[in-house]
C-alpha cells in the first residue's frame, strides 16, 4: 500500500482525535521522516517486510544513540498508527500500550489476532489484556524463524517457559491467550487439537497477602495532591472513592455518571473482573470530592465516564494510568516503595479498616463483591488485640522447677 496515503489518512486521524496543536506537530513531523525513509528504501511501498526493516533501523539508530528514546517512541507510534489503518482503516487515540511498541509482530500475526479474538465473546478489555500477550508470543515466534500460522503445540510451551524464566507475570492470562489462539488454529485447520497446558504451567504463589497503606502514609500522599488544578481534583476524587469503597482501579474507570446516586450516596455498578452487580455507599466527603472533579475539573467531553484523560483525546481514564498516578504520588509524599504496594493496596487498607472497626469477614466479603469467602482473607489482617486476648496463662498448671517456680 502506498506509503503516503497511508501517513495522510493517519494524520487525519489523528487531527480528528483532538490532539493539541503541539503534539500535532510532532506527529506530523514524524510521519514525515516515516514517509521519505519508505519512498528511499522500499519504493513507497508499505508491506510487512518493509514495516519490520523500518522498525529494524529505528532499534539499530536507537542502540547506537543516534536517535533519543523520546524521538524514538514517537516513530515507533507513528509506525503502530500506520499499520492499525492499513489493517482496520481506522487507529486509536491515546497513547499506545507498551506492549504494542516494544512488541510489533507481522501484519501476518496481526490479521490473526484479530481473527482469534474477534472469534470469542470476551469483553474488550479482557482481550486488549490477550492482545498484548498475542503479539508477545508471535514477536517470539517469529524471533526463532517460525511464521504465524506455523506455530505448533511446542512452540507454545516454549513460550510459556520463556515467560517464566523472564520473570513475566500473569500466567494464567498467557495461558490463555495461547489456548485462544490454538481454538483459532483448529477453527481453520491449522492445530489438530486445543493442547491442555495446565501440567506445565509453573506453579504460582497463591494468597499472596496485598501490603497495606498506614494512616500517616496516606496523609502524606493526600498532602502530596494539588487540589487547585483539574488534575488533583480527579487523583483525589479517586483516590477517596477507593478508600471508602475498596473499588478496583478498573472499576473506578468506568464509572459512569449514572451510577451516582447522591440522594442515596451510593454508587452502582457491575464488577469487571466478575461480572457480578455491586453497590456500594459512600460519604458525603466522597460525595464532594467527585462532585467538585465534575463541576470544576472535568474536561468537557462526549464521554459518559466520570473521570477522564487530562489531556487530550478527553476519554476515560486506563486503569493502567489510575495505577501510575498513584505511583507518581507516592513518590512525591516520599512513601516507600514495597513489593506489590499500588493502587491496589487502598483496597487492602480498606479492608484493614474495616476488620480492625469489627465488622464481619462475611460482610467484608460482601462489600467487597466478592464471590466467594476465600477470596477476601487475603485482603484482611491479623487482628494482635483479638489474638492477644486468646493467650491463656498459667493458672492451674502447676510449675515444679525452673526460673518461673519461685513465682508460682
Amino acid at each position: 500500500m502506498d506509503i503516503q496515503t497511508l501517513a495522510d489518512s493517519v494524520l487525519r486521524e489523528l487531527e480528528a482525535c483532538g490532539y493539541a496543536d503541539g503534539t500535532l506537530r510532532h506527529f506530523k513531523n514524524a510521519l514525515s521522516i516515516t514517509s521519505k525513509w519508505f519512498q528511499s528504501e522500499a519504493a513507497g511501498i508499505y508491506c510487512d517486510d518493509s514495516h519490520k526493516r523500518y522498525a529494524d533501523y529505528l532499534q539499530n539508530r536507537l542502540n547506537s544513540g543516534e536517535l533519543c528514546k523520546t524521538w524514538y517512541n514517537v516513530k515507533i507510534r507513528c509506525l503502530s498508527r500506520i499499520q492499525s489503518f492499513c489493517e482496520k482503516g481506522t487507529i486509536e487515540c491515546g497513547y499506545d500500550r507498551c506492549s504494542h511498541r516494544d512488541y510489533i509482530p507481522s501484519v501476518e500475526a496481526v490479521g490473526i489476532i484479530a481473527a482469534a479474538l474477534s472469534a470469542t465473546q470476551l469483553s474488550d478489555d479482557f482481550k486488549r489484556k490477550l492482545d498484548s500477550i498475542m503479539r508477545k508470543f508471535f514477536c517470539f515466534a517469529e524471533d526463532a524463524g517460525i511464521r504465524p500460522l506455523n506455530a505448533t503445540h511446542q512452540t507454545m510451551v516454549s513460550f510459556i517457559h520463556h515467560c517464566h524464566d523472564a520473570g513475566i507475570a500473569d500466567k494464567s492470562y498467557i495461558v490463555r491467550s495461547l489456548l485462544v489462539l490454538a481454538e483459532y488454529y483448529v477453527s481453520v485447520g491449522k492445530m489438530p487439537s486445543v493442547p491442555a497446558f495446565g501440567f506445565i504451567v509453573p506453579k504460582q504463589i497463591k494468597g499472596k497477602m496485598i501490603p497495606a497503606f498506614t494512616e500517616d502514609e496516606l496523609l502524606a500522599i493526600l498532602g502530596a495532591i494539588d487540589r487547585t488544578t483539574p488534575v488533583g481534583r480527579r487523583d483525589l476524587a479517586i483516590i477517596m472513592l477507593a478508600l471508602g469503597t475498596g473499588l478496583r482501579a478498573g472499576d473506578i474507570a468506568k464509572l459512569k455518571r449514572m451510577d451516582f446516586d447522591y440522594r442515596a450516596k451510593t454508587v452502582t455498578l457491575v464488577q469487571s473482573k466478575t461480572g457480578r452487580p455491586l453497590t456500594v455507599t459512600i460519604s458525603g466527603q466522597i460525595c464532594n470530592a467527585v462532585s467538585d472533579y465534575i463541576l470544576n475539573g472535568r474536561p468537557k467531553t462526549d464521554y459518559d465516564n466520570v473521570f477522564i484523560r487530562a489531556r487530550a483525546p478527553f476519554k476515560a481514564i486506563a486503569p493502567s494510568a489510575i495505577s501510575k498516578m498513584m505511583l507518581h504520588l507516592c513518590e512525591r509524599a516520599g512513601i516507600e516503595k514495597k513489593p506489590s504496594r499500588n493502587f491496589h493496596s487502598l483496597r487492602r487498607t480498606f479492608g484493614v479498616w474495616l476488620a480492625s472497626g469489627g465488622v464481619s469477614v462475611h460482610t467484608i466479603s460482601q462489600m467487597f463483591g466478592h464471590a466467594e469467602l476465600n477470596s477476601s482473607k487475603r485482603y484482611l489482617p491479623f487482628q494482635d488485640d483479638e489474638i492477644s486476648q486468646c493467650a491463656m496463662d498459667f493458672d492451674g498448671i502447676p510449675v515444679q522447677g525452673g526460673a518461673y517456680c519461685e513465682l508460682s
